[in-house]
């Protein structure tokens, strides 16, 4: 399986260690799981609702 690149960075050189992605240029670490969790939109009107 190949890393995605760094969120933060875009390096490429990223690699996994246990459930986390880490990037050796930024120190970035981050896991593929939340990460896509905060990608979600939440949509809401005047009102919060």
């Amino acid at each position: 399986m190949s890393c995605p690149p760094c969120p933060h960075c875009q390096s490429e050189f990223v690699y996994q260690s246990q459930s986390l992605f880490i990037c050796p240029e930024c120190a970035h670490e981050w896991n593929p799981a939340e990460a896509q969790a905060e990608d979600t939109v939440t949509v809401k009107d005047a009102h919060g609702g």
